[in-house]
Formats: C-alpha cells, sequence, structure tokens
C-alpha cells in the first residue's frame, strides 16, 4: 500500500549490505584521487602525477556511473551488488545499454536547464514580492535550485531504473506495450 516506505525498508536491511559495498568502493577510489592530487600538488612539474591523476579521476566517474546501474539492478531485484554488477557488465557487453548512456546524457541537460530556469523563476519572484531586494532574489533562486535537484534527481533516478528494466528483459517491455 505505500510503496517508498516497503521500498526504505529494503534499503535498510535486506540491500543494506549491497549499497554500502558500492559506496565503499567509490570512496576507496576517491581516496586514491586525493592522494594523487596532493602528489600532483606537491610535484607540479611531474607529468606522471598528472597522467595518474587523471587516469584515477576517470576511473572514478566510470565507477560511480556503473554504479548507478549497479544499485538500481539492486533495488528493483533485491540481488547482492556482485551479482548486479555482473549483469551491469554483461549489459555493457551486449551493448544494450548504450541507449541508456545516451538518455542519460540528454536526460541531465534537460534537467539543469529546466532547474536552471527554476531557480532564476523563483529568484524573480521573490524579487517582486521582497520589495526589489536583490537578496531575496538570490535566496529565492538557490531554494528554487535545491528544490528542482531534489525532484529531478529523483525522476533521473526513476529514468535509470527503467531503462536497467528494459534493458535486462526487452521482451517484458515489447509484450506490456507494443
Amino acid at each position: 500500500s505505500n510503496p517508498s516506505w516497503a521500498a526504505f525498508k529494503r534499503a535498510m536491511t535486506t540491500s543494506f549490505g549491497s549499497i554500502c559495498f558500492g559506496a565503499l568502493i567509490v570512496a576507496i577510489l576517491k581516496t586514491i584521487e586525493a592522494f594523487a592530487r596532493a602528489a600532483y600538488r606537491n610535484n607540479r612539474n611531474s607529468i606522471g602525477a598528472c597522467i595518474a591523476l587523471c587516469i584515477i579521476s576517470c576511473i572514478e566517474r566510470l565507477m560511480e556511473y556503473f554504479n548507478e546501474y549497479a544499485l538500481s539492478f539492486v533495488s528493483i531485484y533485491g540481488c547482492s551488488y556482485i551479482e548486479a554488477a555482473k549483469e551491469v557488465w554483461n549489459m555493457i557487453m551486449n551493448g544494450s545499454i548504450w541507449a541508456g548512456v545516451i538518455n542519460d546524457i540528454l536526460v541531465d541537460r534537460v534537467f539543469v536547464m529546466v532547474s536552471i530556469f527554476e531557480g532564476a523563476l523563483c529568484g524573480v519572484i521573490c524579487y517582486f514580492i521582497f520589495d526589489k531586494q536583490w537578496i531575496a532574489a538570490v535566496a529565492g533562486a538557490l531554494v528554487g535550485l535545491v528544490v528542482a535537484g531534489v525532484v529531478f534527481n529523483t525522476v533521473a533516478s526513476g529514468c535509470t531504473c527503467l531503462l536497467v528494466c528494459v534493458a535486462d528483459a526487452p521482451e517484458v517491455f515489447q509484450a506490456k506495450h507494443p
């Protein structure tokens, strides 16, 4: 009757270890990146530190993106993180996830543009409501951006889960929505 509560309960009980494991992997990569960044700052003329920092940053971003799909698998099917990672890797190797990558790029750009528009609109409205004070406009714009970010992050997560479902079982989607 209440899917949000059921999802929260599952995330805090059965899927909690998988969520933490996925976050641990990214945290380890962020720590390695911080060490590489510190080494680069100490040796500004070192091309090796610059190349290492670039490679580690790329791996970290790829892992964060991979985690998004793996954690979607965990939330949809209730499997372990390792099983979810294997499924995402199979989807990547089969080429079924690349449409999702392109879709994510397009969806993210639209959400960013709409968030900026919402922030600007909230700023203008607050500017005129509070007797043309610029501090009210700035505060209104920031509140608008934060609210839009929360809403659109939720919608983007739903898009990712939908893409995982379609990429994992396209025949089900074809049967339900020909």
